[in-house]
């Protein structure tokens, strides 16, 4: 790999840690264009896509990547997050059954069986929509209006308890702005049920020592 394309590489997990999606995929296309076909390359795409709610340009590119690499667990769970996302509640379920056939790790496994059993709840995954506009509005308010952003976030992960995003937002508000540790940490654990996150992870030793 050449200086530009680490530079690129660089720009690109910058933006996306920092959730600047339009970035990400900027120099994302400069980096595809350089290296076609590389399935790294594809996964992140897709990845980024799906954050922008770009959800058919996602599902094209994994299915062709599926196509072109053979089924993975990392593609099927991505292609069954779109259609989760997306509102395909089927599709999605038919890839995480895939995705199961992959043998993920015992995390990875609880979270897609979780999923699995949103989806089987019409009444509650009917408001998958709903639960996006939630979080991206609470999204915006985290430093301007820390309560309503805490009110949005217990409502979306009310919708749906897989939402990492939501759940780990939940306890750093508690621990951050209403000084309220032992609820931060249960929403932290939370998390971790589900992921592996070592700033999760530290943020909870920090909660509990508040305790």
């Amino acid at each position: 790999m050449g200086i530009l394309d680490r530079y690129y590489e660089r720009r690109t997990l910058n933006a996306m840690v920092q959730s600047q999606w339009a970035e990400a995929e900027r120099y994302l296309l400069k980096m595809m264009k350089r290296r076609p076909g590389v399935l790294g390359l594809n996964y992140n795409m897709g990845v980024v896509l799906l954050a922008q709610k770009k959800f058919d340009q996602a599902e094209a590119l994994l299915t062709q990547s599926i196509d072109r690499f053979g089924r993975s667990l990392r593609l099927c769970r991505l292609l069954a997050d779109i259609y989760y996302y997306w509102g395909k509640g089927s599709s999605a379920a038919s890839w995480y059954h895939k995705a199961l056939e992959e043998e993920p790790a015992e995390k990875e496994k609880k979270l897609i069986q979780l999923r699995l059993k949103l989806l089987k709840d019409e009444d509650r995954y009917s408001h998958i929509a709903e639960n996006a506009r939630l979080v991206e509005e609470a999204r915006s308010l985290m430093k301007s209006d820390p309560a309503k952003a805490l009110e949005l976030y217990l409502e979306a992960a009310e919708y749906d308890p897989s939402d990492i995003e939501s759940l780990n937002n939940i306890g750093s508000l508690y621990m951050n702005h209403m000084h309220q540790s032992d609820k931060a940490a249960a929403f932290f654990r939370k998390v971790l049920d589900l992921v592996d996150n070592q700033a999760v992870a530290g943020n909870l030793l920090k909660a509990e020592k508040e305790i």
